[in-house]
């Protein structure tokens, strides 16, 4: 079937772009503690960021899922490589986020 070209929303472009620089910021601030502000911003709202981050991440999948078919074979792949990354990065930091506030005594009564 001729199918148009898939419409790049540039709100889904940003998203991808927010979603990995604040992964690219994370990590690193988390185990190296560089840079040095800005892990101990995201803990305290840490329940905040997830939740938006979730709401991201799933509407990158979504939109995956919607235009498949009409992405060029390689840009297809290469965003659902990336969007299955951020995502296995979001349980990742899930987990660890429960553990840490497990740690500081915030869960459980």
């Amino acid at each position: 079937m001729n199918q148009p070209a898939a419409s790049k929303s540039p709100a889904i472009l940003v998203t991808f772009a927010l979603v990995i620089l604040y992964n690219a910021l994370y990590w690193p601030g988390k185990f190296l503690h560089w840079p040095e502000a800005f892990y101990p911003e995201v803990a305290k709202h840490w329940k905040l960021i997830t939740f938006l981050e979730f709401l991201a991440i799933a509407s990158l999948a979504v939109d995956i899922i919607v235009q498949f078919d009409r992405f060029p074979k390689r840009e297809a792949q290469l965003r659902v490589v990336t969007t299955a990354v951020l995502g296995a990065l979001l349980v990742l930091r899930f987990i660890l986020g429960v553990m840490d506030l497990y740690m500081r005594g915030e869960v459980g009564g």
